[in-house]
């Protein structure tokens, strides 16, 4: 899969990846629905993810933990300008640790730091290379956190981690949150 949008740069402590997947990148165009859609098929939509499941804040309505509903929402919910659509926060794990260990500590990350205090609806995607046929990359979850927040069933304002600065942001929540379940 060629990138649809550009990580940001920097070193930060652990393996993480942050960006944000703008309404055109490079010379293509973007959608939400598309950018989620890459991720869910993985080695040019032969593999499937190894899970996924859409995380929503507190007071979502139900209807929207359906991914098809969330993202016909979503993209009718888009302003004419809108630029950011989705924010992709990638956790990287060491290849031999349990896949549901890393997807159990993920998902409990999002739930607190981008549902709970962000307010954000997120479709959490686990890609593992290896049980998909490919030998290089670490087991990794993607965290894919619509860029506007979501109260009640309205999306509001932009959150900030869709802007520059992000990556310092939430790699020093997640090595944070890490470091107080070891």
């Amino acid at each position: 899969m060629s990138l649809d949008y550009a990580p940001e740069h920097g070193k930060v402590t652990g393996d993480i990846a942050v960006g944000t997947v703008l309404s055109s990148f490079g010379k293509g165009i973007n959608t939400a629905r598309g950018a989620v859609e890459r991720r869910l098929r993985v080695g040019g939509g032969t593999m499937p993810a190894h899970r996924s499941e859409v995380l929503l804040p507190p007071g979502a309505p139900d209807m929207l933990g359906h991914l098809d509903t969330l993202l016909d929402h979503y993209e009718r919910s888009l302003l004419p300008s809108q630029r950011e659509l989705v924010v992709i926060f990638t956790m990287r794990f060491p290849r031999d640790s349990a896949l549901h260990d890393q997807w159990e500590l993920a998902r409990a990350f999002i739930r607190q730091h981008l549902n709970a205090e962000r307010r954000l609806a997120v479709i959490a995607v686990q890609h593992a290379p290896g049980l998909a046929g490919f030998a290089e990359g670490k087991p990794h979850v993607h965290g894919l956190a619509l860029a506007r927040s979501l109260d009640g069933s309205n999306f509001g304002g932009f959150t900030p981690i869709a802007k520059a600065g992000a990556k310092l942001i939430l790699a020093n929540e997640w090595q944070a949150w890490r470091a107080a379940r070891a």
